[in-house]
């Protein structure tokens, strides 16, 4: 994630993330982004309250979409009421986030004793953030990602990751001459 964050402030990768970002979340003929279609009408009135009324879709998704470019992954926090359901979300900080799942093994990750007690379907959220972990339910988190490569499963993987390389043995080229 740090490299995905020190690329992001060169020009030329920080502009195509954002026209990655632009291109994914594209107006339609209505000025919205989604299509929500339907046979019941009340189906239809609902989600659009939740899409456009509760999490703010047309703000929060070009963002949601440059992060999952950048990352390939990003973690949303459901605000969820007993009553009135999903009232909004926030984003949660991807280097802090840790995505356990039972059968799934991450070489790369690592897993503590919070994998141990899950049930055969269950997936857990942690958020390892100023020396505590905070738990969280399946459903308190809503979990973007892209699954190009199974080794680097349960987790995506970010559209810069084939230019990291390359990019480091350009930084490192420049910090030489620099020298």
């Amino acid at each position: 994630y740090r490299d995905a964050d020190l690329m992001d402030c060169w020009p030329e990768i920080g502009s195509a993330l954002d026209i990655y970002s632009e291109e994914a979340t594209v107006l339609n003929k209505k000025n919205k982004m989604l299509n929500i279609s339907s046979k019941s009408n009340r189906i239809v009135s609902v989600l659009e309250d939740l899409f456009e009324n509760r999490l703010d879709i047309h703000i929060m998704l070009p963002m949601i979409a440059r992060s999952l470019c950048k990352y390939g992954n990003e973690f949303m926090f459901l605000n969820i009421d007993g009553n009135d359901g999903v009232k909004g979300w926030r984003e949660l900080p991807v280097h802090e986030m840790r995505r356990v799942e039972n059968g799934m093994f991450n070489l790369y990750a690592g897993y503590g004793s919070a994998s141990t007690n899950l049930k055969p379907d269950e997936t857990k959220f942690i958020w390892e953030g100023h020396n505590e972990s905070t738990p969280f339910k399946m459903w308190q988190v809503a979990h973007f990602r892209l699954i190009k490569d199974s080794l680097l499963l349960p987790y995506g993987v970010s559209i810069l990751n084939k230019a990291r390389r390359h990019w480091r043995m350009l930084s490192m080229m420049e910090d030489a001459m620099l020298l």
